[in-house]
């Protein structure tokens, strides 16, 4: 676990301005280098998560919103999706995998167990998708996506989520997390 003094150098100035009298300055100097380490540490997780986005779009091959209505995404009664919409969902569900390095394993798993056998690429998002709903295995591609769901809907208020019943998406992940069916997948 990573302790992140960005929460604490507001205080931590405070403590070395109180300081700074009887330490002839030395409290301020560590204050100093407390706030550029830092500053270092969250340049270093932006980067991380600009790499990790990198190496994550170019898998979508642009069709982020095909992979987001190949997910079986429940939504509330009478809503849809645009084009837009869904291009969006697609889009953060994969900002939300550079940003989460286990989620993005657990979906890379999904990709590597429907690539086609004897190819060195990764099988194609949408494909993905599309094979657990119909082999009635939602697993590594859906969990991933439906906890990216979950939590772009419960932390964020985008519009693009608005069709999204984000009760159901909770049940879904829960039951795809149990090896359960849900969805269309139960009904094939």
């Amino acid at each position: 676990m990573t302790v992140s003094w960005g929460n604490a150098v507001g205080f931590l100035f405070v403590i070395a301005l109180v300081l700074a009298w009887p330490t002839f300055g030395a409290s301020l100097v560590i204050w100093w280098i407390l706030a550029a380490k830092n500053a270092k540490d969250k340049i270093r997780a932006i980067e991380q998560r600009e790499k990790n986005a990198a190496h994550l779009e170019p898998l979508f091959k642009n069709n982020f919103a095909a992979f987001f209505l190949s997910l079986d995404v429940p939504i509330k009664y009478g809503s849809y999706f645009t084009s837009n919409e869904a291009e969006l969902c697609g889009r953060y569900i994969m900002i939300y995998l550079a940003n989460n390095p286990e989620e993005a394993e657990l979906f890379i798993e999904g990709l590597k167990k429907w690539k086609t056998k004897g190819s060195y690429e990764l099988a194609e998002p949408v494909i993905a998708a599309e094979c657990e709903i119909s082999c009635r295995q939602k697993l590594h591609v859906h969990l991933a996506s439906y906890r990216a769901i979950e939590a772009l809907v419960a932390n964020n208020n985008l519009a693009c989520f608005s069709p999204v019943n984000y009760n159901e998406v909770v049940q879904y992940r829960m039951l795809t997390e149990l090896g359960r069916p849900t969805g269309r997948s139960t009904y094939i």
